[in-house]
């Protein structure tokens, strides 16, 4: 997954009028990594428990006069496998924990490869020329480029649930905010879309999206609108397009969640929709009840 990184169409005018101005740069070369106990629960095996830790990734860069030009820092999930006795498995010795240990590897990937995928270096050179176009212009320099992750995670026994904001700000009008998902599956060691819980995708779609609509129109009217107001004029269409957008669970359902400008615009902010397990359960398959941990009364 490509991790968003969008210029506002300001931040692309003033780059379009800068020029190479020679300005050195002094980048802190090292990360901190530290790694804390999300406040999840476990998800067990016969023998193996999985936990959700937090694994912070940190660096900034200086002008020359110390201005600091770019910051960044991602609290990524991790995913840890530990034995009965409490030890973490980190050089697996049974079948079972071979597996085990390839699940984490997997999910952990995909947030390495999210990191990975962020250019510092080319944010601070960005940041750089935007620096030196502002002094020559008598405009005020705040706290330099400015890239934020973090997130927070749900649990069962089947299934981790991760929901994430990532903030950004790249010298533009205003700052971005996107808001990010993803669904691992602890019985068969991949991540999954919503609709693999289902039933019937159809229905399951279809239902969410009506869903999504009452409580949008709710919201409206709250704000004492109309819903093609408050929202984009095509909000409809976009909301049948909901698995594409960042779907995660947590103990009180799934929630449904459009960055700015995806189904509203900047003003209005982001907009999470969350549909309880009462709602949801009709449309959920037995396998998609159990990854939930849904009981036969909810």
């Amino acid at each position: 997954m490509k991790k968003l990184f969008t210029l506002c169409a300001i931040c692309l005018l003033i780059t379009c009028l800068l020029t190479a101005c020679g300005v050195s740069t002094k980048v802190l070369p090292s990360e901190k990594s530290t790694a804390s106990s999300a406040t999840v629960p476990l998800a067990e095996t016969p023998a193996i428990q999985y936990e959700v830790r937090t694994n912070t990734l940190e660096n900034a860069a200086f002008d020359d006069d110390e201005t600091q030009l770019a910051h960044y820092v991602y609290d990524l999930p991790t995913l840890v496998a530990i034995r009965s006795d409490g030890t973490e498995i980190e050089t697996p010795v049974t079948a079972a924990e071979k597996v085990a240990k390839s699940r984490t590897e997997t999910f952990n990937r995909r947030f390495e490869e999210w990191a990975e995928d962020s250019d510092f270096d080319s944010t601070v050179q960005a940041a750089s020329e935007d620096l030196a176009w502002r002094r020559e212009s008598g405009m005020e320099w705040m706290e330099g480029y400015e890239e934020e992750l973090k997130f927070s995670a749900w649990q069962t026994e089947h299934l981790v649930s991760i929901a994430a904001d990532y903030y950004s700000y790249t010298g533009g009008a205003h700052p971005n905010t996107a808001l990010l998902s993803w669904n691992f599956d602890l019985d068969t060691g991949e991540f999954v879309t919503p609709i693999m819980l289902a039933k019937d995708d159809q229905a399951f779609l279809d239902g969410v999206k009506r869903e999504i609509i009452r409580q949008a129109g709710q919201t409206a009217r709250e704000n004492g609108s109309l819903p093609q107001e408050y929202y984009l004029e095509n909000y409809e269409d976009i909301a049948a397009e909901w698995a594409n957008y960042a779907v995660s669970f947590d103990e009180n359902g799934m929630n449904v969640g459009f960055s700015p400008y995806e189904i509203a615009c900047y003003a209005v902010g982001p907009q999470v929709f969350t549909i309880s397990y009462e709602t949801l359960s009709p449309w959920l398959s037995d396998t998609g009840r159990q990854a939930l941990n849904l009981t036969a009364e909810q």
